[in-house]
């Protein structure tokens, strides 16, 4: 006869882990989470440290690239009001004939300036020119007129309005855009009589950003964008921005920091 009890208690199990399988396994899954973690952590300490050292390359060469526009925009302004002071500018009989020489001997040593004229404050009437181009017409309403009357002005980026037709296209094909830079010419007795007014091509911007980005644009994809003191793009990097695009519209979700300098805004992103 069966023993009643033998049916009553099964084998045990043989496969039932046990308590130390399973503290064996609490301890590997911990080991586990908390490599992850920490390699988690460590990844985003570096990738910290990365975008620092970026950005701070990055700043250096923006603030480069600002300062020579700055100290260009200086220079342009100085060399303007030297010019103002030529003795033939400030006497009010000279004639085109014996002021435009001189113009045309400045542009020839300054090559970035791609129009200088002399413009009559009481008639706004342009004396004399480089190349004689648009003498005899009206600057009145012009910046670098109206503000030129009143002392060295240093106007931002434009397009070319009057001049458009008379002076060559940019060698890009792009519109032709100035920068401007007025003085007032005084005759002997201090008094404004007329308006020193020059147009600087932009492409000489272009030639900046080409000299300081081209040796780390291939290792660090460095763009520079120059923009004017309405936030719009004036001068990008590559046919993919439109010039006038908004700036903050452009870098918006990208890493991307607008930079201030003296005579205008400039972004930088990567």
């Amino acid at each position: 006869m069966n023993n009643p009890l033998a049916i009553r208690n099964p084998k045990p199990n043989r496969f039932r882990p046990s308590l130390r399988v399973w503290l064996g396994l609490a301890l590997g899954s911990l080991i586990i989470l908390l490599a992850v973690t920490i390699a988690g952590a460590l990844e985003r300490v570096a990738r910290r440290e990365v975008m620092k050292v970026s950005s701070q390359n990055l700043e250096n060469i923006s603030q480069q690239m600002a300062r020579e526009i700055s100290f260009g925009m200086t220079r342009f302004g100085k060399e303007v009001m030297t010019e103002a002071l030529l003795p033939t500018l400030r006497n009010p009989l000279s004639s085109p004939e014996q002021i435009r020489p001189l113009l045309d001997q400045f542009v020839a040593l300054h090559p970035e300036f791609s129009y200088l004229g002399v413009v009559d404050i009481p008639s706004a009437t342009v004396v004399a020119s480089n190349a004689g181009l648009f003498e005899g017409g009206s600057a009145k309403g012009r910046p670098v007129f109206e503000n030129g009357r009143k002392g060295l002005f240093l106007g931002d980026v434009h397009p070319a309005a009057r001049l458009a037709e008379l002076l060559p296209k940019a060698s890009n094909g792009d519109a032709l855009r100035f920068l401007d830079v007025g003085a007032p010419i005084m005759d002997a007795e201090g008094v404004k009589i007329r308006v020193l007014a020059a147009h600087i091509s932009f492409e000489w911007t272009r030639q900046i950003r080409e000299q300081i980005l081209a040796p780390t644009r291939d290792l660090r994809g460095v763009e520079a964008l120059l923009v004017d003191s309405a936030g719009k793009v004036v001068l990008a990097p590559n046919d993919s921005i439109k010039v006038g695009e908004p700036i903050r519209e452009l870098v918006r979700g990208k890493w991307a920091i607008l930079l201030q300098s003296v005579h205008g805004r400039m972004a930088r992103h990567i």
